[in-house]
């Protein structure tokens, strides 16, 4: 990290101390109800995030908006985040709840209505190195195999759910499901126990009920 004093300026290079991350065009600006910062832009430099965002999701030389509008119209974030990141690898997270105004432009201007700065920068090779800054290491997802959310999903399930194993009973025996060729087999007709005492069915249809 460098600092020019006259005026108060910050830059952050790689550890070469030649390779420019992010810099101040101009320091710092604060008034009683809001605080700004201002980056240069890089010739090729994108932006993403600002959280769940309806509208382009590559923010450069556009105007969005961080606030909650509880509306679902188009260049609002239904799930607004303080966080953006850039190609140039590296992303800030504006510690703060609130509402704010970033505009992607030559220079960047980054405002939130309130009287104080704090921010937090992650520096990383790739996007997902910023974000494994983050919040702890991302598994890209790649076409045909088995990475990603849905990847997680299943990882998780086989840890959460107990093996599958048979079903056992102490002392009971499991009787086996029985197989069928093509049809089931017909019932055997009940017999009376007692051969010459039980009437057949119109005998007992024609005797009327004591």
């Amino acid at each position: 990290m460098r600092v020019d004093k006259s005026p108060l300026r910050f830059s952050v290079y790689r550890v070469d101390n030649t390779t420019l991350v992010w810099s101040e065009s101009q320091p710092l600006f604060w008034t009683g109800t809001q605080t700004s910062q201002y980056l240069t832009q890089g010739a090729d430099e994108q932006f993403y995030g600002t959280g769940l965002r309806l509208g382009e999701w590559a923010l450069r030389g556009k105007t969005v908006p961080v606030s909650v509008a509880n509306t679902w119209k188009e260049n609002t974030n239904a799930s607004p985040a303080p966080f953006y990141t850039s190609t140039n690898g590296y992303g800030v997270m504006r510690n703060t709840w609130a509402p704010g105004m970033y505009t992607f432009g030559a220079p960047g201007t980054f405002t939130h209505n309130e009287s104080r700065f704090d921010a937090w920068y992650f520096v990383g090779d790739s996007l997902k190195g910023v974000l494994d800054g983050l919040h702890g290491r991302h598994r890209q997802a790649v076409p045909g195999t088995r990475t990603g959310l849905r990847a997680r999903q299943r990882g998780l399930l086989e840890r959460v759910q107990p093996p599958t194993t048979p079903a056992t009973t102490t002392g009971c025996a499991t009787r086996p499901r029985p197989t069928w060729s093509v049809t089931p087999p017909t019932p055997a007709r009940r017999t009376c126990p007692r051969a010459g005492s039980c009437p057949t069915t119109a005998t007992a249809a024609a005797t009327p009920p004591r």
